[in-house]
């Protein structure tokens, strides 16, 4: 990924950065939003001039492939300027949440996620 973003400056792009830090992630776990949080928090109070004013922030795996072109995706940013697109599960949130275990602790310890007791 290193050499991508040296190939994206090579070219004059300067809105691609490749963090530093590793850290174990699971989906879903606590690592990833400790993770998610360290990385908005180390571009807009970093040293770095250019990385402390954004619009928006896209949350992307090395998984994840946009199904817009980069003109449609600026489009419908611009379009709906000032709001957040968060999916929801897309069904009863309460049947959600006790699929999801909402009546347990969790700890995350040696790359996985443990039930560790009853609320």
């Amino acid at each position: 990924m290193l050499t991508v973003e040296r190939a994206l400056e090579a070219k004059g792009f300067s809105n691609f950065r490749v963090a530093k830090r590793r850290m174990a992630t699971i989906w879903g776990g606590s690592a990833l939003l400790d993770l998610f949080l360290w990385t908005v928090a180390e571009t807009v109070g970093g040293p770095d001039p250019k990385w402390t004013q954004w619009d928006y922030v896209v949350n992307l795996s090395e998984t994840d492939m946009p199904i817009l072109s980069l003109e449609e995706l600026e489009h419908n940013l611009d379009r709906n300027r000032g709001f957040s697109f968060l999916k929801s599960h897309g069904y009863n949130t309460g049947a959600f949440l006790q699929k999801q275990g909402i009546h347990f602790h969790f700890m995350q310890c040696e790359q996985r996620m443990w039930r560790v007791a009853e609320r």
